[in-house]
């Protein structure tokens, strides 16, 4: 065994070497089968499996080139979020309202849809999603890539973008806070009336019985539940008429049954 192995240097010098190949090859494939998000999701991890090897100064100086390569490849994966953040969300015209209250999915091109996620909260879990890949990357980088020339402006723009993704999610709590309490305040709007009326009658003239309890109130406790969850302070106006909603929601069911 030789001194450099016995060190343990030989696999360091080794990737060391091999590393910029490996990049190479890569960025080549980018091109026939995979996608900028594979590549760079790739290459992190390997700059993370290695990042002790990346950092040491020696090391660090030899692959300068493929570190300024996977920094383009970083910002051109932060443009890809930002370029399918601007292309899928389209925040609601204002005075128009949000889920509950009557928005169709057919007004703007929807992100990926989560499984039992109403429209507000699928809007903001996709966005804090992409969110937490903006802050992961930029967390990576900082640890990696911080004294190459093109970092600060890769940071710089990452940041503006985490920003603006954090912002759309309060946009989007806000909107569907005011056409919520607007629809609860309103008279003779469905949701003030399930929310405040009875919980069943019967008509006059058929007989019929009527069970004021829709599947609006149903998607709304999900939302109130769910915003909840995600950390967003719902209004005590809707959060009041959300707790009289699941008070009566067993029988509001098996009425609706009884009642067909």
């Amino acid at each position: 065994m030789t001194k450099l192995h016995e060190k343990g240097q030989g696999p360091k010098l080794i990737w060391a070497h091999s590393f910029p190949v490996l990049l190479t090859c890569y960025s080549s494939t980018k091109r026939i089968v995979l996608s900028v998000q594979c590549i760079c999701m790739y290459l992190l991890r390997e700059f993370q499996r290695y990042k002790e090897i990346v950092k040491r100064p020696n090391i660090s100086k030899e692959i300068v080139t493929e570190r300024e390569t996977l920094l383009g490849q970083l910002l051109g994966y932060v443009r890809s979020i930002a370029d399918e953040f601007n292309t899928k969300s389209n925040p609601p015209k204002q005075g128009k309202p949000v889920d509950s209250a009557g928005l169709g999915a057919a007004e703007r091109q929807a992100p990926p849809t989560g499984k039992n996620l109403p429209g507000v909260v699928n809007n903001i879990v996709w966005t804090r999603q992409l969110e937490a890949k903006v802050a992961d990357t930029v967390s990576i980088a900082q640890d990696l890539l911080d004294d190459l020339a093109g970092f600060k402006p890769f940071k710089k723009e990452a940041l503006g973008l985490k920003d603006e993704l954090h912002d759309h999610q309060k946009e989007q709590f806000d909107t569907w806070s005011r056409a919520m309490v607007a629809a609860i305040e309103h008279p003779t709007e469905p949701l003030g009336l399930q929310t405040s009326g009875k919980l069943m009658e019967l008509g006059h003239r058929d007989g019929k019985l009527k069970v004021n309890y829709s599947d609006q109130l149903v998607t709304l406790l999900r939302e109130v539940r769910q915003l909840s969850a995600l950390g967003f302070a719902v209004p005590a106006k809707v959060q009041h008429a959300a707790n009289t909603a699941q008070k009566f929601y067993r029988q509001g069911v098996i009425l609706k049954q009884v009642g067909g």
